[in-house]
């Protein structure tokens, strides 16, 4: 299988900023978003993921992001058995988007 390719917090705020259309996915839970969530993101929480392919772009940059980006890397590994090759996993996750673009969210939670 191919190497999952990543993208940091910063060079995600970077291509948002530029205007450029990218997918932003979040496989986390509901509880989760409760806590933090970022507003241009939709939710299609991992578990749910196999059963709503449709609702994944095949053409479009896709980002993945959970908490760490465990989870969305797994989510991104399933993805590509799929024929998905457009995917990219937000490198530390939402956390990591907190500590280097937005440092009002919190910085940690479990």
């Amino acid at each position: 299988m191919a190497e999952i390719a990543i993208i940091s917090a910063t060079e995600l705020k970077a291509r948002l900023d530029s205007g450029e259309v990218i997918d932003v996915i979040d496989v986390r839970e509901d509880w989760e978003l409760k806590i933090m969530q970022l507003p241009f993101a939709r939710q299609i929480r991992m578990i749910e993921v196999l059963t709503r392919l449709d609702d994944i772009s095949r053409e479009r940059p896709t980002i993945l992001i959970c908490r760490t980006g465990s989870r969305s890397g797994r989510t991104i590994e399933m993805l590509m058995t799929r024929g998905y090759t457009n995917l990219l996993n937000l490198d530390g996750g939402i956390l990591a988007w907190a500590h280097e673009v937005d440092p009002t969210m919190p910085q940690f939670y479990t």
